[in-house]
């Protein structure tokens, strides 16, 4: 974990983060006493999603407050408050157990964003624990037969020159060539790629999206707020997930257990869910029960979570922990 990280970990009241992570281990052992136990590494882990998700509690209930208020944007009015008490706890229990065990670090740049989702039927939140892009190839890396040296993405514009030079007879290993000549004028873009480097170069691997072969894998229902405002940092974010799959970067199956089966499982269910709720009003669908919290893409959020504002004149968040 970064020093700044363990600085951090200093400054807040480690008091409530003590208990989050109590909460989680007694929480997964009430149900499953023959899990494994967490290293010291990985309660650290959970201490940080408590940080994470704590200020972003209190980050989306000072808009609640406001948008409600204000109410113009709005089709509805919240009236369950962004607090510790009104999370599904055993749910989040569960992720943080098995995304610790998996290694991946909330307070690290695009690895983990907490995204709370309101189930009405339930009257609660599920709090999405969404993997950024470093935190899929971060993955793909630790669970790796041949854990590559390098991962490069690019997105290629019309202005670029760029020449994949595949595996051949006089070429020995996967390469290319690319150059941005204009960086103020690139012009459209083409599509993109991703270059996996191992120690053995004959190993490495160019993959080439087109433009088209990126956009179909677009969820089917989109948020036009992201892929609307956000075109080509949603485009990367495609890219890097094909990139890092299992085909491109080989798991290693003596290293597969049943954390990483349960965090691959947990973003396909995230994905279905994101899709879910971000379709539009007047969609020719029925109703859904599960609301999105108006929060930014998880990708283009601050670089970690430290950097979220501190809400003005909203209740701490941190108190509600208090009844586990």
């Amino acid at each position: 974990m970064a020093e700044e990280t363990k600085a951090l970990l200093k400054a807040e009241d480690s008091n409530f983060a003590v208990r989050f992570t109590e909460s989680v281990t007694a929480r997964v052992a009430k149900t499953n006493e023959g899990l494994a136990r967490l290293t010291d590494r990985q309660l650290q882990l959970i201490h940080g999603y408590f940080i994470g998700i704590d200020r972003t509690l209190k980050a989306v209930e000072q808009k609640r407050v406001k948008d409600n208020k204000n109410n113009k944007d709005h089709q509805y009015d919240n009236n369950l408050p962004y607090r510790w008490s009104s999370v599904d706890m055993d749910a989040l229990a569960w992720d943080a157990y098995h995304h610790a065990r998996s290694g991946l670090d909330m307070l690290e740049p695009n690895h983990l964003h907490p995204i709370p989702f309101k189930d009405n039927n339930r009257n609660c939140y599920t709090m999405n624990l969404m993997i950024g892009y470093s935190g899929h190839e971060y993955l793909a890396k630790n669970y790796a037969i041949d854990p590559p040296v390098s991962v490069t993405y690019e997105l290629v514009y019309e202005n670029d020159t760029f020449k994949a030079l595949k595996k051949s007879s006089t070429t020995p290993y996967d390469t290319y060539v690319f150059e941005v000549g204009s960086p103020f004028d690139r012009g459209k873009c083409l599509g993109g790629f991703g270059y996996i480097e191992f120690d053995d170069p004959r190993k490495n691997k160019l993959i080439i999206l087109t433009l088209p072969e990126i956009e179909k894998r677009k969820p089917e229902k989109a948020s036009a707020k992201f892929w609307g405002s956000w075109t080509d940092e949603m485009r990367l974010k495609t890219l890097v997930r094909h990139v890092c799959k299992p085909k491109f970067i080989p798991r290693d199956p003596a290293k597969l257990d049943e954390s990483y089966e349960y965090v691959e499982r947990r973003a396909s269910d995230y994905a279905v869910l994101e899709a879910q709720a971000e379709i539009d009003g007047n969609a020719n669908t029925e109703p859904i029960d599960i609301e999105p919290v108006s929060l930014p893409e998880p990708e283009m959020t601050p670089a970690s979570m430290q950097e979220v504002e501190e809400p003005e004149a909203v209740p701490e968040a941190s108190p509600d922990i208090a009844p586990y």
